[in-house]
């Protein structure tokens, strides 16, 4: 009985914290996809270990340390085309190359987060931003939080 108990409270907790990506990271993945203009761009979540950074910060390497969740294609690209009214689209321009990692988002608080995108594209080093998002008046503002060369 108590085995019972026990994989029944296991099964609940798992359900409860499934390791899916919440509204809110959807909200943030969105922002950025919408209002740059990348709703068509291959979206990947989890950056590759070849484009990992070198970089000597603790959020870093708890984002690093991060597993990384299940998203819903769709329901991404939902909530990017709520942030791009009035943007220009950029297409890709029917290569392999272009592509976007999305590392996990570490929340320091409830309105405080941290995370690392890359563009990839037919350069020949990508680009990467390591972003700070705080929820001000109920909405997510985007802002380098770490410099990257």
């Amino acid at each position: 009985m108590k085995n019972l108990l026990y994989l029944l409270f296991m099964i609940s907790f798992s359900v409860m914290y499934s390791q899916e990506v919440t509204k809110r990271e959807y909200e943030i993945y969105g922002k950025v996809i919408g209002e740059q203009g990348y709703q068509f761009y291959p979206i990947n979540l989890g950056i590759p270990s070849k484009f990992k950074l070198g970089i000597d910060d603790s959020i870093y390497s708890k984002i690093e340390r991060m597993q990384i969740r299940k998203f819903d294609q769709k329901k991404l690209l939902e909530v990017a085309l709520k942030y791009s009214i009035n943007k220009t689209f950029k297409i890709v321009e029917g290569d392999q190359y272009n592509q976007i990692f999305f590392s996990p988002i570490y929340f320091k608080n409830q309105d405080e987060a941290y995370f690392i995108y890359i563009l990839k594209s037919n350069r020949e080093k990508p680009y990467s931003y390591f972003y700070e998002a705080k929820r001000i008046d109920n909405k997510w503002e985007l802002k380098d939080y770490y410099l990257i060369n």
